[in-house]
This record gives C-alpha cells, sequence and structure tokens, in this order.
C-alpha cells in the first residue's frame, strides 16, 4: 500500500429517516420573526427542521403535531399566541426507584437543561416547554426542540438501567435489508483494515501527528454511517468529543483512542454490530444547525494552521487537516443539501489520490468555503491559499 495517499473515502449507503435540510427555510424564520409575523417564522423553523412536520396541516387556526422520535414521542403545539413543546419519554412503575429517579430529574433540570424542564404526571416523566409568540426567535425554538429531542436519546437508557423506569413507548426500528446489513458490515471492515496498516506504517515512522489523523479520520468515517445508533453511537460520540478535547493532554487522548478503536476492531463481531445497525423514526437530525457564516468559521479557524503547513512544505499534513475538516463537517453539522454534496462530492474525488495531488484539490473547495461561494463556480482572483501553490 502507497502510504502517501489520501486514505480511502466510501459514501454510506443512503438513510431514508434523515430529515432534509434546506438553508432558503432558516432564512424565511429569521424575517418573519424580523417582521413580528411570528407564526410564518414558526412554520418556517418546523419547514427547516422537518419538512414532512407540517405536510397535510392546517396552518391557518391551532396546529397540533404528534411525532416519534425513538423511544418517545413529541408533541408540538401552536395557538394564536403560544408556543408549546411536549416530549413524554419514560413510565414509571412498581419496580422504579422512584426517589433516586426524582433527585436526578432535579439535577438534569438544573443543569444540563436550559430551556426546557422535566415533570412527572400520571407516572409518566416527559419534557416541557412553552413560550409566547414575541418571545420564539428562530434560534430558540430549534435549540429547545433539539435540547428535548437529544436528552429523550440521552436519558431514555440512563434512567431504565439505573432507576429501573421503562420506555414510553417501543421505538419505531427497521432494520435494514440483509443485502444493507452486508454492505454495512464490509464497510466497517474497509475501515478496520484500513486504519490498522495506516496505524502500523505511521507509528513505524513515529509520526505522532498522522497517528491522531489515522485514528480521528477513522473514527469520523464510523460516525458518518447515518443508522449506527444505539451503544456504538454513544461511544463513538463520547470517544471523537474525547479526542478533540484540546484542555486533555495530548498523548492521553490518543492513547484513549487507539485504544477504544483497537478494541472495537478486534473485539465486535459481526452480529454485535449489527444490533448497532437500523433505521429509527426521528423528528430531527440531532447534528448542529449549519450556516454559511459557522462554516466560514470553521474554516477560518484552521486557515492559519494549514497556512504554515504548507508555507514549511508540509503538503502531507495539509491534506490530511483539510482533509479531516471536512469529514467532521459532514459528522457533526446538519448540512444544507448543497454543501452536504459539495463535502462528499470533493472527499469522492481525493479517496486514494497521493497528496501532493490531492492538496490544491483540497484548497480550492477550502477556499470557496472561506469566502462563502462554495456553490459558486465563476471565475476568481487568486486567493489567499492559490498564492501558496504558486
Amino acid at each position: 500500500m502507497d502510504y502517501s495517499t489520501v486514505p480511502k473515502y466510501r459514501e454510506p449507503l443512503a438513510a431514508g429517516h434523515e430529515p432534509v435540510v434546506t438553508e432558503a427555510l432558516w432564512e424565511g424564520a429569521y424575517q418573519g420573526f424580523e417582521d413580528k409575523q411570528y407564526r410564518s417564522s414558526l412554520l418556517h423553523v418546523l419547514n427547516f427542521i422537518n419538512q414532512d412536520l407540517l405536510k397535510d396541516k392546517d396552518t391557518n387556526g391551532d396546529i397540533k403535531i404528534s411525532h416519534a422520535h425513538g423511544s418517545s414521542k413529541v408533541e408540538i403545539n401552536i395557538s394564536d399566541s403560544t408556543f408549546q413543546v411536549i416530549a413524554p419519554f419514560l413510565r414509571i412503575n412498581q419496580d422504579t426507584n422512584k426517589i433516586a429517579l426524582m433527585r436526578r430529574v432535579a439535577e438534569i433540570n438544573f443543569t444540563p437543561l436550559t430551556l426546557a424542564q422535566i415533570f412527572l404526571k400520571d407516572d409518566v416523566l416527559w419534557f416541557e416547554c412553552s413560550v409566547d409568540f414575541e418571545l420564539c426567535q428562530p434560534n430558540k425554538i430549534y435549540d429547545v426542540i433539539r435540547e428535548i429531542c437529544t436528552f429523550c436519546d440521552d436519558y431514555d437508557d440512563e434512567f431504565i438501567e439505573k432507576y429501573n423506569a421503562a420506555f414510553y413507548q417501543n421505538p419505531q426500528i427497521k432494520p435494514l435489508s440483509p443485502e444493507n446489513q452486508e454492505k454495512v458490515w464490509d464497510h466497517f471492515q474497509e475501515i478496520a483494515e484500513q486504519y490498522k496498516s495506516y496505524l502500523d506504517y505511521f507509528e513505524q515512522k513515529r509520526w505522532l501527528g498522522s497517528i491522531w489523523d489515522i485514528t480521528a479520520l477513522s473514527m469520523l468515517n464510523i460516525s458518518s454511517l447515518p443508522y449506527v445508533h444505539g451503544t456504538l453511537r454513544t461511544e463513538l460520540e463520547e470517544n471523537l468529543a474525547h479526542l478533540y478535547d484540546n484542555e486533555i493532554e495530548g498523548n492521553y487522548r490518543l492513547d484513549k483512542g487507539k485504544k477504544y478503536l483497537k478494541t472495537l476492531f478486534e473485539d465486535t463481531s459481526k452480529e454485535d454490530f449489527l444490533k448497532n445497525i437500523y433505521e429509527v423514526d426521528i423528528l430531527m437530525s440531532l447534528k448542529a444547525r449549519s450556516s454559511i457564516s459557522t462554516l466560514q468559521q470553521e474554516f477560518e479557524e484552521s486557515r492559519e494552521r494549514v497556512a504554515q503547513e504548507l508555507n514549511d512544505g508540509q503538503h502531507f499534513s495539509a491534506c490530511y487537516t483539510m482533509y479531516l475538516l471536512l469529514l467532521r463537517l459532514l459528522c457533526q453539522y446538519n448540512l444544507d443539501l448543497g454543501h452536504k454534496d459539495a463535502i462528499t462530492s470533493i472527499l469522492k474525488k481525493v479517496s486514494g489520490m497521493d497528496t501532493a495531488e490531492a492538496t490544491p484539490i483540497l484548497l480550492d473547495v477550502y477556499a470557496k468555503f472561506l469566502d462563502g461561494s462554495i456553490a459558486a463556480e465563476k471565475k476568481k482572483k487568486k486567493g489567499f491559499f492559490a498564492s501558496l501553490l504558486s
């Protein structure tokens, strides 16, 4: 294997459960709020989150929406002056350690919850938040729905395991077809083999930075699979957060990441892996909301590093820095379809390419994200990064 090439990228199978994001709807939400057209603003936010929510709904009067999100049920109510979200997510039974559970609920209501609160009524735990129209700023509404959906997912398993609570309802899980299960397992094996091969080479060379790169890249490649759920999804998110946490000493982060991948790749049977591979009905993607300015900021934060690597003649390192950023954005953000397609296209294009050839290609898309013109193909003058390669 030629280790001067960019690690291969394989596009995941498409998932049918992920809502499609359209950035223009977000702009409409903001404009409506600025014009004090609060109902219109709210409808734009809901359409931005999931365009199926208002399908076949009469939006002129009171609106009631009920949508499954995993094992919880999210209910959204819009009256003539109030927006409300209620999400029952757990049931209390005779085996539940109610005192310990309610103590934990009180802790969560204090922190990390910032907008919603958890209540208990008729032996059902649910999240709730009500907001008057004039306070329904689009970011606030998006964040409260995302907060509720996120913590419904995060706390149902914890409360069941620790306090013997029960699911509010069984999650509507749809297994992948046997053919697609085989494809996903093959993809996982491919990621594992590539990681082991590159890791062995980089360790022989004692290239610490490259070892970190291939470790992060491999975790991100698995995390980008939209049908990964359950324990595997939780562990991946925890280990990625730890690997990218600059407050923690670098060698410790890397050692922990390597140990996690070693265990994952060597000890995970096909049967155990496929237990975490399925589609589930969700109200919204729990990835962070993206915008042109958000993405520009992400690229701006690594601009100095990329420029320094290029000035030092470290095209190999610069190539990995840009490649990893694109892959992380794909995993971390709920991208507009145009941005998602642009990133996926460039990852596929440089896959397996020599890093010297891939670097200028990555720089081109990097510069377009920086100036906000990623969707435009107009001829431009030489920019900041172009001058570094001339």
